[in-house]
């Protein structure tokens, strides 16, 4: 399987709920609010740093209503009942990544066309997952190239992308 991208290289993206993929994500500054929730909003430009800020905040809240990592792993019940209680505290992705967004999938197709120019031979856009769009790198045989170069240039892609307006 390609690696995945869902968000910039210059964070992490994943709740105490979801697998880890290859993952990007970041914009500007601070995480932000939406109008109908008082979620938290990871940008395009955060470091990992600020994120994990936001999701320390949410595993936090999972562990204050009985979910851990470490501890109840299995536990779906228990799972299910600590997101439910947390929702207000799980991140929200990037505005440009966020399927809600219906500009996000031509944010994306920019950023794989900008990956491209850079020399990325295998990226492609993915369809929606888990509320966000995404691309890959590596192609069926995962080119380690592919992967290396992807992940090297995501941020600056992102960055330019969202600069020029695109998905916004």
């Amino acid at each position: 399987m390609p690696a995945q991208v869902s968000a910039s290289s210059s964070g992490s993206s994943g709740s105490a709920g979801s697998a880890g993929s290859a993952g990007t994500s970041g914009s500007a500054g601070a995480a932000t609010s939406t109008a109908t929730t008082a979620r938290p909003r990871i940008t395009i430009d955060m470091t990992n740093a600020q994120i994990n800020v936001l999701y320390d905040q949410y595993n936090q809240c999972m562990a204050r209503n009985g979910w851990s990592k470490q501890t109840n792993v299995g536990d779906q019940v228990a799972q299910t009942k600590a997101q439910n209680a947390c929702v207000a505290e799980d991140p929200l992705p990037p505005w440009q990544l966020d399927a809600s967004n219906p500009k996000a999938g031509d944010f994306v197709h920019a950023v794989v066309q900008c990956l491209r120019d850079k020399g990325v031979q295998y990226v492609e856009q993915n369809s929606a997952q888990g509320g966000i769009e995404s691309f890959s790198f590596g192609g069926p045989n995962n080119d380690s190239t592919s992967i290396r170069l992807g992940m090297q240039y995501t941020p600056d892609c992102e960055k330019q992308v969202a600069a020029r307006g695109i998905g916004n």
